[in-house]
């Protein structure tokens, strides 16, 4: 609650807890003349009919207490220039003017002539929004509950929620890429254990496909040829003796045994179809060892990345321990009462599954432990409480030496009755 003006800080501070000793309200919405003294400690059970005044009285409080910023559109009764509200407690004294617009004066003086500051700022270091409504905190969102605790034990965990957000969302990225890689890695074929580690040379065993074809069509070439030949000796050569007579003499019967001798002498070369076999079979395990490279790479990669989830799990889990460290040394208002990053816990289990009385204890507990100095709660909604909750909070107020003003419908049970804007007569 922002402050406004000067305060001693140090006056305040020494102030024993306070509750109201003594109400004066007039004109305060439907309030005609209230005057009350009630207990010190303990309950106030506000009772009447609807429009009888009962909220007027809470709001009384309120007003006095909160100024400005808790005025409705109409705070001044219809009809009259200003409200007035006298607060009085064991160390102040609070008179606040209200006119019909909303605007407000306040003074407060400290008994005994304590000099404390400028009236809302000194009003403003006394209580909190849970002083005026501690059903609020069950009315919280689990998160705004966590918060409220939190500033309660002076927990502030903001620095340690901000790294912890960047640490969980780089963990998260880390954990995508980790998936992707690991996806790409399962889709890689699988390949030999004993594929090598490096690539074998495609343009060496081209050039031995190259050089074998063309050695076997040259061969192929030169035994037509040879065959050729053979075949035209052969055929021609008796002619040719024949045609010649005596006179000529060749050696006819070793050209052909020759040329067969020298034809089967070529050399066979290298056999194309083993070295395109060969090319292939490297084709192969080139493919094979892309693979198991590729594969090597991501592994390393999805290793990489299961370490960095992996710290920064660290990470995470040492913020998540110093949050639990500091929690458990904190003083909580209620034994069993703890908290996460979301939401409150009451003895390991979720806090909104707690019964009712549990959770009105937790809730009166923590507007007594937010406001030590200024002990008095507003509660308009009594008439939500049946009689077992109630005594239970009249009880817990006495017990805590602090004031509830509690707002029924009907007679019964009330301590206060209101009735045409003032206390029924004969109470």
């Amino acid at each position: 609650m922002a402050q406004k003006g000067s305060v001693n800080r140090e006056a305040v501070d020494k102030l024993p807890p306070q509750t109201i000793i003594g109400l004066h309200a007039e004109n305060v919405m439907r309030i005609g003349l209230v005057d009350l003294k009630p207990d010190a400690t303990g309950a106030i059970v506000i009772g009447g009919q609807n429009e009888a005044g009962k909220s007027s009285l809470i709001n009384s409080i309120m007003f006095a207490l909160g100024g400005a910023s808790s005025m409705p559109e109409r705070p001044v009764r219809e009809g009259r220039k200003e409200s007035v509200v006298e607060l009085h407690t064991q160390s102040l004294n609070i008179r606040r003017l209200i006119k019909p617009d909303g605007s407000t004066r306040v003074e407060v003086t400290g008994k005994d002539g304590l000099g404390l500051g400028t009236g809302q700022a000194v009003l403003d270091c006394l209580f909190t929004d849970l002083t005026f409504d501690p059903l609020a905190f069950l009315r919280m969102k689990p998160a705004e509950q966590v918060e409220a605790l939190r500033s309660m034990t002076g927990l502030d965990f903001t620095a340690l929620e901000s790294k912890r957000a960047e640490l969980y969302e780089k963990r998260r990225l880390a954990n995508a890429d980790h998936d992707r890689v690991k996806a790409r890695l399962a889709s890689i074929p699988e390949f030999p254990k004993d594929t090598p580690a490096a690539e074998q040379s495609m343009s060496a065993l081209a050039a031995e496909v190259e050089k074998a074809q063309q050695l076997h069509s040259l061969r192929a070439d030169i035994l037509r040829k040879a065959g050729e030949l053979r075949n035209g000796l052969v055929r021609f050569l008796p002619a040719c003796i024949e045609l010649a007579g005596a006179k000529i003499k060749l050696p006819d019967a070793d050209i052909v045994p020759a040329l067969d001798k020298m034809a089967q002498a070529l050399p066979m070369g290298p056999d194309p179809d083993k070295a395109r076999a060969a090319l292939a079979s490297a084709e192969a395990t080139n493919r094979h060892v892309r693979n198991k490279l590729e594969a090597a790479k991501l592994k390393e990669e999805a290793d990489k990345l299961e370490r960095q989830s992996k710290n920064l799990t660290y990470e995470i889990d040492e913020i998540d321990a110093e949050k639990d460290k500091r929690t458990k040394a904190a003083t909580l208002p209620v034994d069993g009462l703890a908290f996460d990053n979301a939401r409150l816990l009451y003895k390991g289990l979720p806090f909104e599954q707690a019964s009712y009385a549990v959770k009105l204890k937790v809730s009166f507990s923590m507007a007594m432990a937010m406001n030590p100095k200024l002990r008095i709660c507003l509660i308009r909604d009594g008439a939500m409480l049946d009689d077992k909750n109630r005594a239970a909070l009249i009880e817990m107020a006495k017990e805590a030496k602090a004031q509830v003003w509690l707002e029924i419908v009907g007679e019964k049970g009330a301590t206060v009755i209101m009735e045409d804007g003032a206390v029924k007569a004969g109470r």
